[in-house]
């Protein structure tokens, strides 16, 4: 008799691969429950250049990505005078689980308390100014900043993306 038509062996070999192949989903299931999640990858969206108008000028903020835990950011004022002015540098960063926002030129930082995969809301109650910052993504290509402060204190930017324009390949 052919063994792999018998019955009794059929089902041995049935029972045998369905136990290596529970093995493998059970393995597979705890192994990726123990890796690191590179929780800075879903706040990707905040890398680039953004530009917004205001009555002074152009305000631009770049973000770049320096490690596993940090985002660095550099924002300048091109006012319409044709003076540059540099706000300092910002920094996007996770620490212990937690996530910390710091604006340019401030010697405190806001926690992130609220954060999805396209927005974050930090906030430092300590500040004397601006208590709580936002920064919302709302389209692929547009992001919304609220700075709140105590009272009825609130500046809202809503920036562009700078795209870069790709050079022409001439035909020969």
């Amino acid at each position: 008799m052919d063994p792999l038509v018998h019955p009794l062996k059929n089902k041995k070999m049935k029972l045998f691969l369905s136990l290596i192949f529970l093995t493998f989903v059970v393995t597979g299931f705890q192994h990726s429950s123990n890796a690191p999640i590179d929780k800075m990858n879903q706040f990707k969206w905040l890398v680039g250049t953004w530009v917004t108008n205001n009555n002074e000028g152009k305000i631009m903020e770049t973000w770049l990505p320096m490690n596993d835990s940090l985002y660095t950011g550099q924002g300048t004022l091109y006012k319409k005078t044709t003076e540059t002015v540099s706000l300092g540098n910002m920094q996007f960063q996770r620490r212990n689980k937690e996530y910390y926002f710091t604006p340019a030129n401030a010697t405190m930082e806001y926690k992130v308390v609220t954060l999805s995969k396209t927005s974050f809301v930090a906030e430092n109650k300590a500040s004397e100014n601006i208590q709580k910052i936002s920064y919302i993504l709302f389209k692929k290509d547009s992001l919304h900043t609220i700075w709140e402060g105590s009272g009825a204190k609130r500046k809202d930017y809503y920036y562009g993306r700078v795209i870069k324009a790709t050079p022409i390949k001439k035909g020969k």
